[in-house]
């Protein structure tokens, strides 16, 4: 008999975290437990596609769109797998910047997950908040701290800060990611005490360039494809998010340790404990104050919180997997009787 098929859904095939982390997964020890297989949302041909895979466990990633809900119901009514709904996009911050008619929001939400045999979160603040939103009851609601594997990253030597600071900044140049918050920010400093390096591509690219025009310690880098030599010529990461359910940013610089500025929404908050400074989201007066700290830092702080940053995800990595590994399981053997999933852990 063989590997029981866990097949992904994803959104597309685009380079980004959903993508990684799945690349992650095929790639891990649970190759050798099970047999992993992608489509794409909305191709064509996709339930029949679907249903030639013979499925055990389908885990559907796309961002959760009223006009995706048929093709999850047939998904599931075509194949009979088993169904994870694996939650990236949403959290409270998202709802709270982005949702006009949050009744609306959430029933389009609930719709989805009542389909669904689990409900992955990928931080516990996302996890809170599905839980107190009451979209997702208690007993079908599984938290799995998202980690791709962090080899590279943790590979990246320690730093002695200078000055100016370098910071570090990246990601989709996009209103969620808060760049203007950040070059708002430096405007209020003296350029000599910090320099951004700031990587990434995206629809804000040429409004960022506009904002930052006469800061010449800000430099724009484009898209980002060596991470660890990024993260190498930076002294700390800055990471001025309006929402973000988890973070894979915040979680490469804690890997490599850097100390972390990070806007105190969402799984940011937990990511970033004793590892750096949190600052309310969309102030960009806050965010110049923490970076003024930063830079007048002594460097035993420093050292302090990089090794704080470093150990924070030592083993992260390995639980992730494992998690992953007792879920898929639990829902593969049905008859198997197992300590419930996330016994020993907050939700």
């Amino acid at each position: 008999m063989g590997k029981p098929k866990i097949l992904h859904i994803l959104g597309d095939r685009k380079v980004g975290g959903v993508n990684t982390v799945l690349d992650g997964l095929v790639r891990s020890p649970l190759g050798s437990d099970f047999d992993f297989a992608a489509l794409v949302s909305g191709q064509a041909g996709l339930v029949d596609r679907a249903r030639a895979e013979r499925p055990a466990v389908i885990v559907y990633h796309p961002s959760l769109r009223l006009k995706l809900l048929p093709e999850l119901f047939i998904l599931r009514r075509a194949t009979r797998a088993r169904l994870i709904v694996h939650e990236h996009a949403y959290s409270r911050g998202f709802e709270q910047c982005q949702v006009r008619n949050r009744w609306r929001f959430r029933t389009m939400l609930a719709s989805f997950y009542a389909l669904a045999d689990r409900v992955v979160a990928i931080s516990q603040a996302q996890a809170d908040w599905l839980r107190d939103a009451g979209l997702v009851p208690a007993a079908r609601l599984v938290l799995i701290r998202q980690c791709p594997d962090l080899t590279g990253v943790s590979a990246v030597a320690d730093r002695s800060p200078g000055r100016p600071l370098v910071l570090g900044a990246y990601g989709r140049l996009c209103v969620q990611k808060g760049f203007d918050v950040l070059i708002a920010a430096l405007r209020r400093l003296d350029p000599g005490m910090v320099h951004l390096r700031l990587g990434g591509d995206g629809v804000e690219r040429e409004r960022l360039i506009a904002l930052a025009r006469g800061l010449d310690n800000v430099e724009f880098l484009g898209r980002i494809d060596d991470v660890p030599g990024f993260l190498a010529s930076c002294d700390a990461v800055v990471i001025p998010s309006r929402w973000e359910p988890w973070g894979n940013v915040c979680l490469e610089a804690r890997a490599a340790g850097r100390p972390v500025i990070v806007s105190a929404v969402d799984g940011l908050v937990e990511q970033s404990e004793g590892c750096g400074l949190r600052v309310p989201p969309d102030d960009p007066g806050a965010l110049a104050a923490a970076l003024a700290a930063l830079a007048a830092a002594p460097p035993g702080r420093l050292a302090r919180w990089s090794r704080a940053a470093r150990r924070s995800t030592c083993h992260q990595h390995r639980e992730y997997i494992r998690r992953w590994r007792e879920l898929l399981f639990q829902l593969v053997e049905r008859e198997t009787t197992a300590v419930p999933f996330g016994s020993s852990e907050r939700l």
